[in-house]
C-alpha cells in the first residue's frame, strides 16, 4: 500500500513545484525587462498601476520561491534513511529539465518560430 503513495506524491509534487516554475518564469523575464511598455502594451485588458504591478510581480516571485523550497522537503517527521525514499520530486523535476534541453538541442532550436510581437506600430 505504501509504495503505490511515493510515486504518486512524487508526481503531486513535481506537479505543483513545475506550475510554481512557470508562473515565475514570465514574471523574472518582466522584472528582466523592468515591467516596460514595450514589453507589456498600453491596450491590455488588465493594467495595473505601476507599483501595484510591481508588488504582485515581487509577491508572486516570493511566494512561489517559497512554495518550492517547501514542496522539495521531505513529507515525514523524522527523517530517516527509511523514509527518504519518498522524496523522488528532485528526480522527476531533473528528468524533465534533462528531457526539455535534449528536446530543445535535438528538435526545437531549428524548428520553434515561436510568437511573433510586434513591438513598433
Amino acid at each position: 500500500m505504501r509504495s503505490g503513495f511515493v510515486p504518486f506524491n512524487a508526481l503531486l509534487i513535481s506537479s505543483v513545484v513545475l506550475q510554481q516554475i512557470s508562473f515565475v518564469i514570465p514574471t523574472a523575464l518582466l522584472f528582466n525587462r523592468r515591467r516596460s511598455e514595450e514589453y507589456l502594451p498600453p491596450s491590455r485588458p488588465l493594467k495595473l498601476p505601476n507599483w501595484l504591478g510591481w508588488t504582485a510581480n515581487v509577491i508572486v516571485v516570493a511566494m512561489a520561491s517559497l512554495f518550492t523550497v517547501f514542496f522539495v522537503l521531505p513529507p515525514f517527521l523524522p527523517v530517516t534513511g527509511s523514509n527518504m525514499t519518498v522524496d523522488y520530486t528532485c528526480v522527476i523535476l531533473g528528468i524533465a529539465a534533462v528531457l526539455g534541453i535534449v528536446n530543445w538541442f535535438l528538435h526545437g532550436r531549428k524548428q520553434y518560430q515561436g510568437p511573433r510581437i510586434v513591438l513598433h506600430d
